[in-house]
């Protein structure tokens, strides 16, 4: 057998994939249920968390001319309630399905 004796690099090893990159923000969306209508100036929310998962806290989600800041928990009776923290994005939001969905002030 040949052996070289030192690492031999290979150019895509360590490079990320560029679905890779993206995979964590479309993840965070999906739970979210995130879907954003600009030109009728509103956002649906309609929260998901999987099995075991019990909150999950978003902060600064770029959303429209802005972000959007949401906490998603899990109430005992398994539903799903997403709090919206924090609102700059312009759109105005609505809940998507039976949501259950909520402004802090």
């Amino acid at each position: 057998s040949d052996e070289i004796g030192f690492p031999v690099s290979y150019p895509v090893a360590c490079s990320p994939q560029a679905w890779a990159a993206g995979t964590s923000v479309v993840l965070v969306r999906a739970m979210l249920g995130l879907e954003p209508n600009a030109l009728e100036g509103t956002f649906k929310l309609n929260p998901f968390l999987p099995s075991g998962v019990g909150r999950l806290s978003v902060r600064h989600l770029p959303v429209g001319a802005g972000h959007l800041s949401v906490e998603l928990s899990r109430e005992e009776d398994g539903a799903v309630v997403a709090t919206v923290v924090d609102n700059t994005s312009g759109l105005r939001l609505e809940a998507a399905g039976n949501a259950r969905v909520g402004i802090r002030n």
